[in-house]
């Protein structure tokens, strides 16, 4: 059977389709915690998410949350970028910054098996990241542009 593309396709809406809203949880320290139980899946998906402030920055710093994002994953105190590589490699997981106009963050998936294994060395790319000067200059041109 031949397309006629000179036409559109025809919109269906999908039947028996549902989404399951998420339990929300307030954290001691004001923050919101969404979570949706997936039983029937070994998959876990963690994104810690902010608020941006692309906006309120001069159009030269713009990029500057972005760059910052992507610099987590260039090591830690006690990981190379490499190092950080192998482990979420071995254990499965991929970890990736979330950038939008209104949210920043970074992303985890993992598997179930893995989560606690996985976890500690995730909170380190917030905590110890250590911005690597050779990773910088990969990044970008030092002479002004990064602020």
């Amino acid at each position: 059977m031949l397309l006629d593309r000179s036409k559109a396709p025809e919109y269906i809406i999908p039947a028996g389709f549902e989404l399951t809203a998420p339990s929300v949880k307030k954290l001691a320290d004001g923050r919101s915690l969404f979570f949706v139980h997936t039983p029937n899946h070994s998959a876990v998906k963690l994104e810690v998410i902010g608020k941006s402030q692309r906006l309120s920055l001069p159009l030269e710093k713009s990029l500057i949350p972005s760059v910052t994002l992507q610099m987590l994953t260039e090591g830690t105190r006690k990981l190379s970028e490499s190092q950080l590589s192998e482990f979420f490699d071995f254990h499965a997981s991929e970890v990736h910054p979330l950038a939008t106009y209104t949210h920043e963050g970074m992303s985890l998936v993992t598997t179930k098996k893995h989560l606690f294994d996985v976890l500690p060395v995730f909170s380190s790319l917030f905590e110890q990241a250590t911005f690597p000067m050779e990773s910088l200059e990969k990044k970008g041109n030092l002479n002004g542009n990064w602020g």
